[in-house]
């Protein structure tokens, strides 16, 4: 299972890809030809090979509020790299149909009522960052791109967006 940005400054929607594989081995030819060719970008003819693991139960729950149906997982494991283990505790909440509203609500309720820390880190990125031994990094914004065509309603929105992408990227060093 893989997940990535969507690429237009949201750290809230992932795409995520899954491929049932007959062995360890990590191996791009059971996935989408979009995604084996995003991975032959990076790696060129070099194999992949496994760097890190993320061993996690997960217990998983539908949860009805107002009109919607969200998922709310609770994923308890390590990432594990080599002899290296590193703790892992995360409560995913998951719009499964309905209204976005509703998952905030629900978000802001368990905010309200348990010890949660917010996190934009998917466990891919942790798992590289542990394997990687890397610290959190503060990152300079980076350059709304506004055309001189747009409405001020798509202006603002553009700097919104380069906003939130700034306080999203940046969170794990405030914290």
């Amino acid at each position: 299972k893989s997940s990535s940005g969507n690429g237009n400054a949201s750290d809230f929607v992932r795409r995520e890809t899954e491929a049932m594989l007959p062995h360890a081995a990590p191996d791009p030819s059971f996935l989408d030809a979009e995604t084996a060719g995003m991975i032959s970008q990076v790696t060129g003819k070099e194999p992949l090979q496994i760097r890190f693991a993320t061993q996690v139960r997960r217990r998983s729950v539908l949860v009805p509020v107002g009109q919607s149906e969200i998922e709310v997982a609770i994923d308890d494991g390590h990432i594990v790299a080599g002899d290296r283990k590193q703790r892992l505790f995360e409560v995913e909440l998951e719009l499964r149909n309905g209204q976005i509203t509703d998952l905030y609500s629900l978000a802001m309720q368990a905010v309200q009522e348990l010890p949660l820390t917010l996190d934009f880190s998917s466990k891919g990125d942790k798992g590289v960052k542990f394997c990687n031994g890397e610290l959190p990094l503060l990152e300079k914004t980076r350059p709304s791109l506004i055309r001189s065509d747009w409405s001020s309603g798509q202006v603002a929105s553009a700097i919104l967006s380069g906003a939130l992408y700034h306080f999203t990227r940046n969170w794990a060093v405030l914290r």
